[in-house]
C-alpha cells in the first residue's frame, strides 16, 4: 500500500498499490486468450451470418420460382420479383397484379386465358369431330355395297364387252362382295 502524509503529517492510505498479484507469483494473464477466443468466435459467426444468407437467398429463389411456374408463367420471371415481395402465392399474386403490366405479366395472363378457352373448344371441337366421324364411319357401312356413279359405269362397260368370260365375270361379282348361284 501507498502511504501519503496529509498537511499535518499524518499519514493517510487512500491509494492502493496492485502490483502485489494474489496469484502468488504467477504472471498475470492480460486476457490474450479470452480475446483470441472472441475474435475466433466472431469469425466463425461472421462465415456462418454468411452461409445462412446465401441458403436464405436459394430458398426464397426456390420458392418464389415454383410459385411463379405454379401460375404458368416463365421461370425467369422469378428473377424481376424484389426481395422484400413475400415467397408466397399471396405476396406474389398481390405484387404480380400491382407490378406485372411493367413486364408483360396481363398480356401473358389474357394469352394463357386464351390458350385455355382454344383447348376447351378444341377439345369440344374434338368430340363433334369424333361423333361426326362415327355418323360417317356407319354411314360406310351402311353403304359398303354401294359403288360410286363412276364405277358403276366402269364396272357397266366391262359387262357389256362381248369379250367377257365366264371366269372374269364372276371375279367381278365377288370383288363386288355378291355371290352367284348354280349355273
Amino acid at each position: 500500500m501507498a502511504v501519503r502524509h496529509d498537511k499535518m503529517g499524518e499519514q493517510l492510505s487512500t491509494d492502493w498499490d496492485f502490483d502485489e498479484d494474489e496469484n502468488s507469483g504467477q504472471p498475470q494473464n492480460k486476457g490474450g486468450g479470452l480475446r483470441a477466443q472472441l475474435e475466433q468466435a466472431l469469425k466463425d459467426n461472421k462465415e456462418l451470418r454468411g452461409k445462412l444468407d446465401a441458403a436464405e437467398k436459394n430458398l426464397r429463389k426456390e420458392a418464389v420460382t415454383r410459385v411463379i411456374s405454379g401460375k404458368g408463367y416463365k421461370p425467369k420471371l422469378a428473377k424481376l420479383i424484389p426481395a422484400d415481395v413475400e415467397p408466397t402465392d399471396e405476396g406474389i399474386t398481390k405484387w404480380l397484379d400491382e407490378y406485372g403490366d411493367l413486364f408483360g405479366v396481363d398480356n401473358m395472363k389474357e394469352q394463357q386465358e386464351q390458350q385455355q378457352q382454344t383447348d376447351t373448344a378444341s377439345a369440344e371441337d374434338d368430340g363433334a369431330n369424333s361423333e361426326f366421324a362415327q355418323q360417317l364411319a356407319a354411314m360406310g357401312r351402311t353403304t359398303a355395297g354401294a359403288q360410286p356413279p363412276v364405277k358403276q359405269e366402269d364396272i357397266l362397260k366391262r359387262l357389256q364387252d362381248p369379250s367377257l368370260e365366264k371366269k372374269a365375270l364372276l371375279e367381278m361379282i365377288a370383288a363386288q362382295g355378291g355371290g352367284y348361284g348354280s349355273g
